[in-house]
C-alpha cells in the first residue's frame, strides 16, 4: 500500500464548479469512461447515503493530474491503480496526482458519503436529479456533458421499496430488511442523464403492440388512474413511433420507463429509460381542459424527442443546451399535431411560443438563444423562454427557408454522424447549409447570436410617380440589425381579403399598390402569425380613445381564426410597448371574449384579461370591474357547449373572483351546490377553491383549508396543502413566519410548493401588506441560484414580482439593481421578471395622470 506523501504534488489549479477550461482539458485527456456504482440507501431520510465506485477510464497522458468533481468532502477510501491514496480535495474537486496515473487504462476505487443535494429525499421515497452538474454532489465523476460514459448501478435499499433506473433490472434479492437490485449497464450517456428513483411506489408494466413501458407512481387506485395510465402509455407509444419514422433511427436505448412524481421540480426530465414527470401534468382529472390534454401530450412528446436529441446526441457544452430543447419542442409540436388532427396547430404554435418569447425579448434583460458559458455552475441561467419558445420560432423560420424535407434530411445526417457522441450547434448548421446549398450565415448570426426582436412599420407613399407601401424593419437598439424572416400582410376591402407573402430580409420591403390595397378597410401585418416582432400597423391605436380605424371591434369579426389569433397578439404586444388605457382595453378584451368561440384563442384572451386585471389595475379598479368580469365568465360558462371550455372559464372565474357575491359562490361550489351548468368540481379544483376562499374571504374563512384537508386522501397532496396554508393566512405574523422559514434551504425542498405559496403570499390583493417581503426576497436570489434547481430562481422572481405594480415596488427593484454587483445572467433574469412591473407602473402613472 502506497500512501500519498507530502512529496506528491499536484500542478493543476481548480475553481468552484466545472469551468470551460477544465472541461476542454479533460475532453482532450480522457476517454472510455465507465462507472460501477453502488448506493446504500437508509430507510430514514435524514441518515446518510453511502456509496462505492469503481471508475475506469483511459488517458492519453501520464504526466498530467486528473481532476474529478465531487462536492462532498467525505471520501472514506481511495485506491488508484492499486495504490491507496490520501484524498486531495479542493473547491469541489478530487485531484489525482499524475504520479498515480498511467497512460492508457486506469481504475479507481472510491468509498464515499454522498451529499443530499441532488437526491431529492422525502420521507418514503427519493429521486435523483443531476442536471446540469449535480451528479458530482452524489458521487465522484467527470461531470460535463461531452464525457459520456457507461454506468452500472446497484442499489441497497429498504426491502419494501421499488426502483427504476436507466436500464432494466438484471437481479433482485432480499437480505433481511434490505433489497438489493442490480441494473444492467447503460449505453454511453452523460452524467446529467444518469438517474434512479426508489421508494414506496406502485410499479406497473404496460405493453401495447410492441411497445413496453414501466411506470412508478404514487396515485390513488381508481378508474381515473387506469384511464390516465392507458392514455399515458398510448401517448408515449405514438411519440416513439413518430420519432422512429421521422429520423429513421430505432429507439436508441435499452428500455422505456417513467416515474410520476408528486412534487417534481420540472414538467419532465428526459433520463433515458427513466423519465421523471410531475404528476399533476400527467394524471388528469375528468374536468381536464383541451389545454391540459395538449400540454400533457406535448410534454410526453417533448421528453420522448429528447431520447434522440439530447440523449443519443448530446451538446458538447451547456451553452448549447438550447439545441436539445429546441428540437424537443419543435418536433413535439409536429407529433401533437398528428395526435390532435382536428385542432388548428398553427394557432396552437402561435400561442404556445410567441407570448412567452416576447415576454423576454421585450425586456431590457433580453438574451440571445446561444449564450456564452464559462462555468457549469451558471448553466441554470441558460434555461428559459428564449430556448424553449423563441428557438422553435427560429427553427420554423429555418425550415421555411431551407424546406421541410431538407431540414429532415439534415437532422438525420446529424444523428447518424454523432450517434452516442456530442456535437455543437455549428456542427449542425454546417450540415444544414451543406444539404440545403444555402448560405445561412446571416440567418444564423441574426437569430441565434443576437438578442431582442425587430419593430415593423408600414408607410404608404403616393405621388404622381409612384404608389407603394414600404414595410420597414427597425432595430429598437439602433444597431441596424436585421432578422431575416417570412411574414405576410393582408388588405381587406369591399371585394374581400388579399394576402401577400413576404420575405423580410432587408430594412425596407417595397410592396406596390395592387388590387385590395387601394381603399383598404383593414390592414393587418403578420396575419398568419409567422413573423416575429412588434407589428405597428393595422391597429390604428389612439391611446386616449382606444379606437380602430373605421371599426371598434374588427378583430373578433374575422372568420379566419388564425388571423384573429395573430391580431390579438399583435395588439397586445403593441400596447405593452406603447402604453394603453387599462379600463378601455379591459372592456375591449371582454367584448372579444364574449364573441370568441375558439377554445385556444379564449385561453389566450383569459390570460390577457387576467394580466390587465391583476397587473395593470389598482385594487380599486379591480373592485370596480370585479362583478362585470365575474358575470361575463358565468354567462359564458352557461352559453358554451364544450365541457372542456366550461372548465377553462370556471378556472378563470376562481382566479378573478373578488366580490362578496363571488366569494359566496365559491363557498357554494366547494359544497357542490348551485354549480354552473355542466361543471363538476374535481379534486384539484376543490383544493384551489378552498385556498381562494381562505385568502380572499374573511379570517373566519381560513377554516375552508382545514375542511378541505379533512376531505383529502392523497398524503402527498395533503402535505402540499399544509405547506401552502400559512401563506393564505390573514394573520400577518403567521405570513411573516412563513416567509422567514423560506430563507432556509431545508424548507424549500419541494420547489413547486414554494412557488405556489409565493403566488398567494405576493398576490395582488395583498400588494400593500406583502411589499415588506420584496427586498428580502431579492436579497435571497444569489443563494437561491446556488441551492435551487435550474428553474427555481427564475420562478421565485416571477411569482414574487407578479403581485406588484406600484412605484414603491418598482423603486425597490431599481435600488436592488443599482446597489448590487449582479452577474450578467442574474441581472438579465431579474430584468425579465420585472419588465411588466416597470411597464404597469409607468402605464398607471400615465392613466391616473389623465
Amino acid at each position: 500500500m502506497c500512501l500519498l506523501s507530502c512529496g506528491d504534488r499536484v500542478s493543476v489549479q481548480v475553481e468552484e464548479g466545472v469551468s470551460k477550461i477544465l472541461a476542454d482539458g479533460r475532453s482532450q485527456q480522457l476517454q472510455s469512461i465507465s462507472y460501477d456504482l453502488s448506493f446504500d440507501i437508509p430507510k430514514i431520510s435524514t441518515d446518510s447515503i453511502t456509496g462505492k465506485l469503481k471508475l475506469a477510464f483511459k488517458t492519453n497522458q501520464s504526466d498530467s493530474d486528473v481532476v474529478l468533481d465531487f462536492e462532498s468532502p467525505s471520501i472514506q477510501r481511495l485506491i488508484a491503480n492499486g495504490d491507496e491514496l490520501v484524498p486531495i480535495q479542493e473547491k469541489g474537486h478530487l485531484i489525482l496526482p499524475a504520479s498515480y496515473i498511467k497512460k492508457g487504462y486506469n481504475e479507481l476505487e472510491i468509498d464515499f458519503v454522498s451529499g443530499d443535494e441532488a437526491f431529492n429525499r422525502n420521507q418514503d421515497y427519493l429521486y435523483t436529479l443531476f442536471v446540469p452538474n449535480h451528479a458530482s454532489t452524489a458521487f465522484p465523476c467527470f461531470d460535463q456533458p461531452d464525457l459520456k460514459a457507461r454506468f452500472r448501478l446497484r442499489l441497497n435499499m429498504p426491502s419494501d421499496w421499488k426502483a427504476i433506473s436507466n436500464t432494466a433490472v438484471v437481479s433482485e434479492s432480499v437480505e433481511g430488511d434490505k433489497k438489493i437490485i442490480q441494473f444492467d449497464q447503460t449505453f454511453d450517456i452523460s452524467t446529467y442523464l444518469f438517474s434512479f428513483v426508489a421508494g414506496d411506489f406502485d410499479y406497473e408494466q404496460r405493453s401495447t403492440k410492441g411497445f413496453d413501458l414501466e411506470i412508478l407512481h404514487r396515485e390513488e387506485p381508481d378508474d381515473r388512474l387506469r384511464q390516465n395510465l392507458y392514455e399515458i402509455t398510448q401517448l408515449h407509444k405514438q411519440s416513439v413511433e413518430w420519432m422512429e419514422n421521422y429520423t429513421g433511427i430505432a429507439y436508441p436505448f435499452q428500455k422505456f420507463g417513467i416515474a410520476i412524481l408528486p412534487s417534481f421540480q420540472f414538467g419532465g426530465m428526459e433520463h433515458p429509460g427513466a423519465i421523471d414527470y410531475r404528476a399533476s401534468l400527467l394524471m388528469l382529472e375528468e374536468s381536464a381542459t383541451q389545454d391540459d390534454k395538449l400540454r400533457r401530450a406535448g410534454l410526453i412528446a417533448h421528453e420522448t424527442v429528447h431520447m434522440w436529441f439530447g440523449n443519443c446526441v448530446t451538446m458538447k457544452w451547456f451553452d448549447d443546451v438550447w439545441m436539445k430543447e429546441v428540437f424537443a419542442n419543435y418536433l413535439a409540436d409536429k407529433i401533437v399535431a398528428e395526435m390532435f388532427p382536428d385542432i388548428n396547430h398553427d394557432l396552437v404554435f402561435l400561442y404556445d411560443h410567441y407570448p412567452s418569447a416576447y415576454e423576454v425579448d421585450r425586456s431590457s434583460g433580453a438574451t440571445p438563444i446561444r449564450q456564452p458559458l464559462d462555468n457549469l455552475d451558471d448553466a441554470a441561467n441558460m434555461y428559459g423562454s428564449i430556448i424553449y419558445h423563441k428557438a422553435p420560432i427560429m427553427m420554423r423560420q429555418l425550415e421555411m427557408l431551407v424546406g421541410d424535407k431538407v431540414l429532415q434530411s439534415s437532422l438525420k445526417d446529424y444523428l447518424d454522424s454523432y450517434e452516442y457522441k456530442s456535437a455543437d450547434w455549428e456542427d449542425l448548421i454546417t450540415i444544414i447549409a451543406r444539404v440545403s446549398g444555402k448560405d445561412l450565415s446571416v440567418f444564423n448570426q441574426s437569430w441565434v447570436y443576437q438578442e431582442g426582436m425587430p419593430f415593423f412599420e408600414l408607410k404608404f407613399t403616393e405621388t404622381d410617380a409612384l404608389s407603394e407601401y414600404d414595410i420597414i424593419q427597425h432595430d429598437p437598439k439602433g444597431k441596424g440589425r436585421i432578422w431575416p424572416q417570412y411574414s405576410d400582410i393582408i388588405f381587406s376591402d369591399d371585394l374581400g381579403v388579399m394576402s401577400h407573402s413576404l420575405m423580410l430580409d432587408q430594412h425596407h420591403y417595397i410592396l406596390p399598390k395592387v388590387r385590395g390595397t387601394e381603399d383598404p378597410k383593414f390592414i393587418l401585418m403578420n396575419s398568419e402569425g409567422k413573423g416575429y416582432g412588434v407589428f405597428f400597423h393595422g391597429l390604428q391605436y389612439v391611446k386616449n380613445e382606444f379606437l380602430f380605424k373605421q371599426a371598434r371591434v374588427d378583430i373578433s369579426r374575422y372568420k379566419n381564426e388564425l388571423v384573429r389569433g395573430s391580431a390579438y397578439i399583435n395588439l397586445h404586444e403593441y400596447l405593452l410597448q406603447e402604453g394603453f388605457h387599462p379600463q378601455l382595453y379591459f372592456q375591449f378584451l371582454q367584448n372579444y371574449l364574449r364573441e370568441e368561440q375558439n377554445e385556444v384563442i379564449i385561453t389566450y384572451l383569459l390570460s390577457t384579461i387576467q394580466q390587465v386585471y391583476f397587473q395593470f389595475f389598482t385594487h380599486e379598479m379591480r373592485i370596480e370591474n370585479a362583478e362585470n368580469i365575474e358575470n361575463l365568465l358565468l354567462t359564458k360558462i352557461e352559453s358554451t357547449e364544450s365541457g372542456q371550455l366550461k372548465t377553462t372559464l370556471f378556472n378563470a372565474y376562481m382566479d378573478v373572483a373578488l366580490s362578496t357575491k363571488a366569494i359566496d359562490n365559491l363557498k357554494k361550489y366547494w359544497e357542490d351546490e348551485l354549480l354552473p351548468t355542466g361543471i363538476t368540481v374535481s379534486k384539484r379544483q376543490r383544493e384551489s377553491i378552498a385556498m381562494n376562499i381562505a385568502m380572499k374571504g374573511s379570517s373566519e374563512d381560513e377554516v375552508y383549508v382545514d375542511w378541505q384537508i379533512e376531505k383529502m386522501e392523497n398524503s402527498d397532496r395533503i402535505d402540499r396543502m399544509k405547506f401552502i396554508q400559512p401563506a393564505l393566512s390573514h394573520d400577518q405574523v403567521i405570513r411573516d413566519q412563513f416567509f422567514e422559514s423560506l430563507k432556509y434551504p431545508a424548507n424549500r425542498l419541494h420547489e413547486p410548493w414554494v412557488l405556489s405559496a409565493l403566488a398567494y403570499l405576493h398576490h395582488p390583493y395583498r400588494q400593500e401588506a406583502s411589499i415588506a417581503y420584496l427586498k428580502p426576497s431579492l436579497e435571497m436570489l444569489a443563494e437561491l441560484q446556488q441551492t435551487g434547481d435550474i428553474f427555481f430562481s427564475k420562478g421565485w422572481m416571477n411569482q414574487t414580482l407578479a403581485g406588484y405594480n406600484s412605484t414603491q415596488a418598482a423603486d425597490i427593484v431599481r435600488a436592488y439593481l443599482s446597489e448590487n454587483q449582479l452577474s450578467s445572467h442574474l441581472r438579465n433574469k431579474l430584468l425579465q421578471s420585472s419588465d411588466i412591473l416597470f411597464r404597469s407602473e409607468k402605464n398607471l402613472k400615465e392613466y391616473q395622470g389623465n
